[in-house]
């Protein structure tokens, strides 16, 4: 082992218990990879667990965990070996497999004297042997996550659902029953109250009368026919929009004659047609599947491991990180090598690890084996998105929404001083929107002002289903198409509001709302939304569409110019003013206003507008990605005519002429299903290069119709 030496007896640390403790089951062991970079313990030398704080370091980080804390001397050496060859071994990524568990190699050091020594007894004997054998953190955390992903809801309408006679004979059904309302035998389901057949959502073959045969009798619950496997099958509740799980499945399905334990499996889980998606077209289309790619490795080549549903992340990540504002802040070792709190504790140094890993090339290399390129960005994602509900858990979530809230973090979390090394980057990407509202009664206008970052917007296209066609030319003809520029159009736009109480004539009238932008970021990120609530199927969907997307763009015609000469400004007096900045609660009524005439209630609408900056549009999409509603309630007293007495600032504004440099694409239903990828251009050969997981190549054939971020830089 690199700089130590074998000693057949043991150091004065080993003796000594202030350098080693014996871990619990509650303590979690980073045997992973290395705290202060990104080496694992495929690397080199392995991985040094320290037997005090059970923090991981490589080789050449022992120096510097010591260094802050003195008298953690003492290291158990986890060192993963390389798997054997086993000539049994699954070869088609299509199907399951499982792998064999890990073999490592151990060895016990001491980082004081730099020596390598035999486990003795007592703390340092029980230490070491406890932390080779336990589950390391990363393992746990990836169970925890699974278990999260996988665990399906008790549903309370299947404790006090009531069944009634079925309709099948003693024998039960047959398993190719058609939809009693239409021929359709494909992908049924069966209602676990009266036993009705109902074909599935038309994406899947059906006209969807197993829905309305929900919304027309009550009933909630329903088995996706021919998946019982090991005594259990699909279940869906409507009325709990989820998948859920019948403690009593097996009496439940006798009533209808189907005895578990003998059941065959006679057609795809909701699982397996998830996992299908790999094979669909646009998945090919987006990873460019097919495409002879060539690998690209070296400085600002290295993948993302996904470690479970986390590619939405390492999109976000691949597209950020290539900025230059964000490698000049983050891509050295300034405040590493300063900093004197836990790496695992320290958002700026897991930012600054990451983003030094991926522009090194360290972690991308053709002349080393695969599994020693990419990079695990575990420890990052704990840190960074532990605080949040929804993605610090191991489900899949929505790269526009993640981004979203990692340029919060890095704002809030990280300190930022003046100086292109030091200054903020995520300031490039924020701009100022300008909302004019004009009274239909009095014809007095007020301006509203709000801070964003990303620029949401609506495709004006109808959505419609793509029925029949097989090949990839065939379904690309019956896509719908659009452009970039109709959906700035649609920006543009104005709406009407109605029953809006005016704050210049106290009436209540039809409010004309239109937005500008009135400065201009050095990064423009544009979100055209592609996705929406379909009422029928009382589902998010995803919109189907190709948008044409010019690679140079000019948006001057979406700056705004503030009030004009003639129109006359509704003021307000400081009592109000002072009344509005201190109701945490208040939203923009004339936004208020729009939310409400959708049915939507007002603290619902008050919570949604309040966690997308008072966006219109992103605050519908919110309502209806989060049907379980605000965690509290939430006063419905905001409809007083909130005020904004001071207009926010941007830190950059100028010309607007952009070039692409980055986009995002996803592959699947909605949002929180399916896979992203993203693609980066190269600025040095002007190549687009592909990031899938771990996985780099020049892109053949980018996709940029399909994309759903994208990100424009301010042209030189």
């Amino acid at each position: 082992m690199q700089g130590f030496s074998m000693s057949d007896e043991a150091c004065p640390h080993a003796w000594d218990e202030s350098c080693m403790r014996v871990p619990t089951a509650a303590n979690a062991i980073y045997k992973d990879d290395c705290s202060y970079c990104c080496r694992t313990n495929k690397h080199n030398d392995g991985i040094f667990v320290c037997m005090c704080c059970f923090q991981g370091v490589c080789n050449e980080h022992v120096a510097r965990h010591m260094e802050l804390n003195p008298s953690h001397a003492m290291f158990t050496v986890m060192k993963q070996l390389p798997p054997k060859e086993d000539p049994d071994a699954v070869k088609d990524s299509n199907q399951l497999g499982v792998a064999a568990p890990p073999e490592y190699e151990s060895h016990l050091v001491c980082g004081g004297c730099r020596l390598e020594q035999i486990p003795g007894v007592g703390v340092t004997y029980d230490s070491f042997e406890r932390i080779v054998n336990s589950t390391s953190a990363g393992v746990q955390e990836a169970v925890k996550a699974n278990h999260t992903r996988n665990c399906k809801t008790d549903c309370p309408h299947l404790l006090s659902m009531t069944q009634t006679s079925s309709p099948f004979p003693p024998s039960g059904p047959n398993g190719n029953e058609a939809c009693v309302s239409c021929p359709c035998t494909d992908n049924n389901w069966m209602c676990m109250t009266c036993g009705a057949i109902g074909c599935p959502r038309k994406e899947a073959g059906g006209q969807q009368h197993a829905i309305w045969h929900f919304m027309t009798t009550g009933h909630p619950v329903v088995f996706k026919v021919g998946t019982i496997v090991e005594g259990h099958g699909d279940l869906y509740c409507y009325s709990c929009d989820d998948s859920v799980w019948d403690a009593s499945f097996s009496q439940h399905m006798k009533h209808f004659g189907v005895n578990t334990v003998s059941a065959v499996k006679t057609a795809k889980t909701l699982g397996e047609m998830e996992y299908d998606i790999s094979s669909q077209h646009d998945f090919n289309c987006i990873t460019e599947a097919g495409s002879e790619l060539v690998a690209k490795y070296g400085p600002g080549y290295t993948g993302l491991r996904n470690f479970g549903n986390t590619c939405y992340m390492s999109s976000v990540l691949q597209c950020l990180m290539s900025q230059p504002s964000f490698i000049r802040r983050f891509g050295g070792r300034a405040h590493r090598s300063v900093c004197r709190k836990s790496p695992l504790e320290c958002h700026e140094c897991q930012v600054e690890r990451l983003c030094e890993g991926m522009r090194s090339g360290d972690y991308s290399s053709a002349a080393v084996a695969s599994d020693l390129n990419g990079i695990t960005p575990r420890t990052f994602k704990k840190l960074v998105c532990k605080t949040h509900a929804a993605f610090s858990t191991g489900e899949q979530q929505d790269a526009a929404e993640f981004l979203g809230f990692l340029l919060q973090e890095l704002h809030r979390r990280i300190p930022h001083a003046e100086g292109a090394q030091a200054a903020d980057p995520t300031s490039t990407l924020d701009f100022i929107v300008e909302q004019r509202s004009q009274c239909s009664k009095c014809h007095r206008v007020k301006y509203a002002h709000r801070s964003e970052n990303v620029l949401q917007l609506s495709i004006p296209v109808t959505p419609k289903a793509i029925a029949g066609g097989t090949t990839a030319e065939e379904i690309d003809a019956q896509r719908p198409r659009t452009t970039l520029d109709d959906c700035l159009s649609a920006f543009l736009f104005p709406s009407s509001v109605e029953g809006v109480r005016c704050s210049g004539c106290n009436e209540l009238a039809e409010v004309r709302v239109t937005q500008r932008i009135a400065t201009f970021p050095d990064l423009l990120v544009l979100n055209p939304r592609r996705e929406y609530f379909d009422k029928d199927a009382l589902q998010v969907k995803k919109l189907d569409v190709h948008i044409d997307i010019p690679q140079q763009l000019n948006v001057e015609r979406t700056r705004g110019s503030g009030p004009q000469p003639g129109e006359t400004i509704i003021t307000e007096s400081p009592s109000t003013q002072s009344s509005s900045q201190s109701a945490a609660t208040e939203v923009d009524e004339v936004s208020l206003a729009m939310i409400m005439s959708m049915g939507i209630e007002a603290n619902v609408a008050t919570w949604a507008l309040q966690n997308t900056g008072g966006d219109v549009e992103r605050a519908i999409d919110f309502v209806f990605s989060h049907p379980d509603g605000p965690p509290t309630v939430i006063p419905a007293t905001t409809a007083s005519t909130p005020k904004a007495p001071s207009i926010p600032t941007a830190a950059t504004d100028g010309v607007a002429s952009y070039q692409l440099v980055a986009m995002i694409s996803h592959m699947g239903a909605n949002a929180m299903t399916g896979h992203y990828v993203a693609h980066v251009k190269d600025v040095a050969t002007g190549e687009w290069v592909l990031f899938n997981d771990e996985k780099v190549a020049v892109s053949k054939e980018t996709p940029f119709k399909l994309a759903s971020v994208y990100f424009y830089a301010r042209k030189e």
